[in-house]
């Protein structure tokens, strides 16, 4: 995992980072990480969203549009998240600039260090019932149990948090489809979980055709004829950004970006009000999925909605196949 996970605010935040299976085009779907495979996954992956050949082959614009895509909804997702934990109005966080030439991607801001000034981003101060009903559902319906599970420890009244994030741009990285099942069919038959990484890992090893397709054929009776597939894709996201987290009772810094602060310099700074660093250049990767399943028109399909599944490795992927 991630070694960030285990910071007082689990947060991926260093400075001209890149997680080391980008360079090495692992994409975390057990399969060969040839040019000429990745490929054939992200062909697959986008004909199951509808994408027109022409779109795949000659302008790629399918490839831009998932990322813009993505990169709106990882700003979203912590907007949501951060408001739902530290119990601030998600509109106070999530700044969306329409008419700014230069922040086409939005940003998001939360300063609960505050004693003073707009009271609304006091860490204090409640959120309507109603509000806060609407952002916890927002946050459920973005982000995988799993992911959301690493912030349930994290109390409010026990640290502070200064967090700026300007998304400046974004790239596709991979994108695969998984047959016959998904993360629910898993959660119901455990079994299932990591499937089809044994058949690959039988196939390297043994080179059998006949034993792999007699592991094939014992996980469709398995799993079933359900008509579902899940999607996966992953997109790299360029930010700017500032995150320092203090000790709510001693106003000290205990964490800065993604490395903790020790005890013996904790003490050492600016406390949380007057202390303002500078915004850094930093990348995170999203990996989102969606369920398909199949439409009443021969070879047609329903697109369910994206869910953020994982970011920057926190989970590993959160792989279930």
């Amino acid at each position: 995992r991630n070694p960030a996970v285990h910071l007082p605010f689990p947060w991926y935040h260093v400075p001209n980072g890149r997680l080391f299976r980008l360079d090495d085009n692992n994409d975390l779907s057990g399969l060969p990480r040839t040019t000429r495979a990745r490929f054939i996954r992200k062909t697959l992956a986008a004909r199951e969203l509808g994408v027109p050949w022409y779109q795949i082959f000659l302008t790629g614009s399918w490839e831009r549009d998932l990322a813009q895509n993505f990169a709106w909804a990882f700003r979203r997702a912590t907007a949501a998240f951060l408001s739902k934990t530290f119990r601030v109005p998600i509109d106070l966080i999530d700044i969306d600039d329409e008419e700014s030439d230069t922040d086409e991607f939005g940003s998001v801001s939360i300063d609960t260090t505050k004693t003073t000034g707009d009271a609304t981003c006091n860490a204090e101060d409640e959120m309507p019932e109603k509000d806060m009903e609407e952002t916890n559902a927002l946050v459920q319906a973005m982000l995988e149990e799993n992911l959301l599970a690493l912030y349930q420890n994290l109390d409010p009244g026990k640290v502070r948090i200064k967090f700026k994030m300007q998304p400046i741009a974004c790239r596709f990285e991979s994108a695969l489809v998984v047959p016959m099942f998904t993360r629910q069919h898993v959660k119901k038959d455990p079994s299932l979980k990591g499937a089809y990484q044994k058949i690959e890992a039988e196939f390297v090893d043994s080179g059998s055709v006949q034993k792999v397709r007699e592991m094939a054929e014992k996980l469709h009776k398995q799993a079933g004829s359900t008509g579902e597939r899940a999607l996966i894709a992953e997109v790299s996201i360029d930010c700017m950004e500032s995150l320092q987290v203090y000790d709510a009772e001693s106003g000290d810094l205990i964490q800065d970006g993604s490395f903790a602060v020790p005890d013996d310099n904790a003490g050492g700074g600016e406390k949380g009000e007057n202390n303002e660093q500078q915004m850094q250049p930093v990348q995170h990767l999203v990996r989102m999925e969606m369920v398909t399943s199949r439409a009443a028109e021969p070879g047609g399909r329903y697109m369910g909605s994206w869910q953020i599944i994982d970011w920057d490795d926190f989970l590993e992927g959160n792989v279930w196949h």
